[in-house]
């Protein structure tokens, strides 16, 4: 079985350099889906991905290496 990765709200607030609140609302207004794990949501790497592509680049996605 593979293991999925997770991202923390504080991991997606400082690579998009937006706040914590800023994710918290997003995952609130269904933009981002995550999983509550304690007092706090967790991530899917997949799931950022697809937000990144949807919202930040819905027309030109960003090249990778």
């Amino acid at each position: 079985m593979e293991k999925r990765k997770f991202l923390k709200v504080e991991d997606i607030a400082q690579e998009l350099e937006v706040s914590e609140a800023t994710v918290r609302t997003w995952i609130r207004e269904g933009k981002i889906r995550a999983g509550k794990a304690g007092r706090d949501y967790r991530i899917p790497v997949e799931e950022y991905e697809r937000f990144l592509k949807e919202y930040f680049y819905p027309d030109n996605p960003p090249k990778t290496p």
